[in-house]
Parts: structure tokens; C-alpha cells; sequence
């Protein structure tokens, strides 16, 4: 049975920690828990990967004994190690215990002389159609996004894998010309580039045509890409009500959507002071500024306040705590 090296605490100043669920932590979606392989999923990952109906749609042959799963699965771990990504298994969540249904994730992969992020997923048959493998890889990605910005990830598959193609297509991939001479079979390789495109507009009035052609314009390039699109209400300045409501609904009304809740700038201050080691005058700052649209005095104060910034902050997570991006840019 394959032995795992437990996995250092992720801090704020480690930017390469791996983006699947930490031991403690697991990854839940809304019908999903995702958490790390380990070993002592040897005996339901040999069953899956022994069951030639998992491969009705690819010519890999399924797997033949639980030592050859304990060989896949230290591949597995060193990739995760190696490269910061791996695979997660995915469970349903039960009364007394999770349910495995199957595994999902990417790992590094050396393809034409690049170092790539390759998506895997495999569901138990008796779980196909319902969405779960969709499901899974949406979260996935969404973390893998955040952590390896500009980075390729990859589906490499059977060219009669239909389902797989399709998967993939919904996911935002785009099938290329690219062949892998290692492959052997027939195939075909789809792409994305991790990171997210965004629209913010400002509450403070109904959107005019040069505003939805920006937020058009942003999500055809987003999607082009393969990449997700997030929606963020830049509510710092005087905010007209209803005004965001009616922005939403516009931009619904063009097919604009996006990955993941709306995020509201003013409720992010938590977001932008998780870098330890923050001056307390900058975060003082920050509050004042995130609130000053919705207060009479907030910009005078916030102009008296950034006066008595130091120039340079230590840097924070390493990003400099002033003039550098913050979540999602």
C-alpha cells in the first residue's frame, strides 16, 4: 500500500501550495466533497479502474490488480508533490461516512516540451449523467485558476471518446491540431489557460452602450480563452440604489454570466487583509476607504488617512501591500 508524505500548512507567502483540498480542509460544492487521495482509498480506486465499464468510452485498458493501482497512485503523489496539483477523490456525502463515486483532478504533465496541467476524471458507471464529473472539475478548476494564473491545462483523450469531448467543451476547453506522439491511439487535445477575466462596474447608475460593450467585450475574450468570468460591484463610491440589481439583469439580458457569486468590493475588506504581517495604520486605511463612498466625510478622511501612509509597506504575502493587486486582480 502506497505511503503518502503528510503535506506542509499552506501560508499566506507560499504561492505555489497545492490548490486541491489540504488534509482538514476538503473542497465541498453543492453536492460534492472532494478531498486528497489517499491511501487508504487503494481498495475503492482498484475497483473503479478494474471495472472495464469505466472504460466503455477509452481505449486504456483497465487495471488488473490493487498493485497496480498502488504504482498509479504513488505517480499520482509524486506529480502532486512535484508540481503542486493533483487529484482529488470525489465522494458524495452520507449520513455516517462520504461515498466514493470517483476521482477528479490535474497534474503536471512534460507535453511537447511544455509542462502542462493534464485534467483526469474517472465516475463510478453507476454515477454517470448525473453531472458529478462537471461538478467536480468546476471546483477544481476554479482553485487551479487562482493558484497558476497564464498557466496551459489540457485534456488529452480518445478521438471516439464523445462524452469526454463534451465534458471538456463545457468546461471551456478548445480542441486544437496538437498531437501527443506518445499517445499512441487516436486523439485529440483541448486546452484552456488557468486565470479569470472580470467585469466591475460602479453602482452609481444604469450601464450606457461603452459600458456594455467593455463587459461584452470582456466576456467573449474570457471565454475565448477558456477561462472563468467574474462579476464584481465596485461599491466604494456613492451607490445609487437598485442601480447594481438593473446593471445584473442587463447584462443577464445580453447572455453576460459568470463564474461564482457577484462579489461585492465593500464586503471584501477580510480578502485584502489576510496578508500577515499588514501595518495596522494600512488596515485602518483600507476600512476607511472601503466605506467611504457610503459616508459624507469617507473621502476627506481617506485623503487625511493615506497621508500618513508609509511610503512603502512590507510586502505581505509576497505582494506589496501598496499599489499591488488584489484578489482577482
Amino acid at each position: 500500500m502506497p505511503t503518502f508524505p503528510s503535506r506542509p500548512a499552506r501560508t499566506s507567502a507560499d504561492a505555489q501550495q497545492p490548490p486541491l483540498p489540504r488534509p482538514g480542509a476538503p473542497l465541498r460544492t453543492e453536492r460534492l466533497l472532494l478531498t486528497n487521495v489517499a491511501a487508504s482509498d487503494l481498495e475503492f480506486l482498484t475497483r473503479l479502474h478494474s471495472d472495464p465499464a469505466a472504460f466503455a468510452h477509452d481505449t486504456t485498458p483497465p487495471l488488473t490488480s490493487p498493485a497496480q493501482m498502488a504504482h498509479v497512485m504513488e505517480q499520482w503523489e509524486e506529480r502532486r508533490l512535484a508540481g503542486g496539483c493533483g487529484y482529488a477523490l470525489v465522494s458524495l456525502p452520507g449520513a455516517d461516512s462520504p461515498v466514493p463515486i470517483g476521482v477528479a483532478g490535474l497534474k503536471t504533465l512534460p507535453l511537447n516540451g511544455e509542462d502542462v496541467l493534464n485534467l483526469y476524471v474517472r465516475i463510478s458507471p453507476t454515477h454517470w449523467r448525473k453531472g458529478y464529473a462537471r461538478e467536480a472539475l468546476r471546483a477544481l478548476l476554479s482553485q487551479v485558476d487562482e493558484a497558476f494564473p497564464g498557466k496551459r491545462a489540457v485534456v488529452v483523450t480518445d478521438a471516439g471518446n464523445a462524452p469526454m469531448r463534451a465534458l471538456s467543451a463545457s468546461l471551456g476547453f478548445h480542441e486544437t491540431d496538437e498531437q501527443e506522439p506518445g499517445f499512441g491511439a487516436p486523439h485529440v487535445i483541448a486546452q484552456r489557460f488557468c486565470g479569470a477575466g472580470r467585469y466591475a462596474p460602479s453602482p452609481s447608475g444604469d450601464l450606457h452602450l461603452g459600458n456594455l460593450r467593455t463587459a461584452v467585450l470582456a466576456w467573449l475574450f474570457a471565454r475565448r480563452e477558456g477561462r472563468r468570468f467574474v462579476m464584481r460591484i465596485e461599491d466604494l463610491d456613492r451607490v445609487k440604489p437598485g442601480a447594481a440589481e438593473r446593471q445584473l439583469e442587463d447584462l443577464s439580458a445580453l447572455d453576460v454570466n459568470w463564474d461564482g457569486p457577484v462579489l461585492y468590493q465593500s464586503s471584501r475588506a477580510d480578502a485584502y487583509l489576510g496578508g500577515a504581517g499588514r501595518p495596522d495604520r494600512a488596515r485602518a486605511l483600507l476600512r476607511v476607504l472601503l466605506h467611504a463612498g457610503r459616508d459624507p466625510g469617507g473621502p476627506e478622511r481617506a485623503t487625511r488617512a493615506s497621508r500618513r501612509l508609509p511610503r512603502h509597506l512590507p510586502r505581505a504575502g509576497g505582494v506589496p501591500a501598496r499599489g499591488g493587486p488584489g484578489p482577482h486582480g
